[in-house]
Formats: C-alpha cells, sequence, structure tokens
C-alpha cells in the first residue's frame, strides 16, 4: 500500500488540500469502512488514484490497473453505492469521476490509509 499512499499524499499536496477541523464522523466512519474495513480496499484505493488523474470507464480501469474487469467493476459498484465518485452515462462505456464528498475529504482519506498502514507496520510477527 506504500506506493498508493504516497500518490495520495502527493495528490493532496498538489491539490492543496488542508485538513483545518475535525473531520465530520460520518465522513471519516465511511471512508475508514469503505478502505479499510473491506476486502478489495487497495483496490478501491487504486481506482480513486486513478480517476483523480482521469476520468475513465470500467474497461479503460481494468487496462490501466491491471485488474480483472469484474473485480473493477464490483468495487466500482461499492464506490458508487457510498458516493465517493459519480457515473457519467447509462450503459457499457459510462464514465467514473470523482464526487464532491470524496475531493473535499481527500485530506481524510490520507489520514484513514495513514492509520492503517501504522496499525500493520506495528504489528508483531510470530514465527
Amino acid at each position: 500500500m506504500g506506493s498508493a499512499k504516497l500518490q495520495l499524499r502527493k495528490l493532496v499536496g498538489e491539490r492543496n488540500l488542508k485538513q483545518n477541523k475535525e473531520p465530520d464522523p460520518y465522513v471519516l466512519k465511511l471512508l475508514s469502512s469503505v478502505f479499510t474495513g473491506m476486502q478489495g480496499r487497495y483496490t478501491r484505493l487504486k481506482i480513486i488514484l486513478a480517476l483523480a488523474e482521469n476520468p475513465l470507464n470500467t474497461l479503460q480501469l481494468s487496462k490501466e490497473l491491471g485488474y480483472d474487469f469484474k473485480s473493477i467493476q464490483r468495487n466500482l459498484k461499492i464506490l458508487e453505492e457510498n458516493n465517493l465518485i459519480e457515473r457519467a452515462g447509462e450503459g457499457y462505456g459510462d464514465i467514473f469521476f470523482l464526487s464532491e464528498l470524496l475531493k473535499n475529504n481527500l485530506p481524510v482519506l490520507l489520514e484513514v490509509i495513514e492509520k492503517v498502514d501504522k496499525r500493520l507496520s506495528s504489528k508483531k510477527v510470530y514465527l
């Protein structure tokens, strides 16, 4: 997850996004559940990073990220159901892009990812 975290940190920095206050508890819980508590969280983070660069359709995302089409489709559905991405069109070539909710809370997402990364790296390994 290290390179994705660095990409997210760079994106937040490039867009000069600052978290000036405590994050909205709803947003914090939402991002925590979507990006830390479910299988496929790393895939969803990579999708978010790709869409932050350029709106894409499912096939384009599949090719760019090197994941199975169905996997991308499944993760897009989760992101869309949680209002983190939006869709333009109503068919095979639908284009996906970041929602305003996510754009405005990218620093919160970075905080969530960094907490998870810190927790994972601090776990003891037993042999």
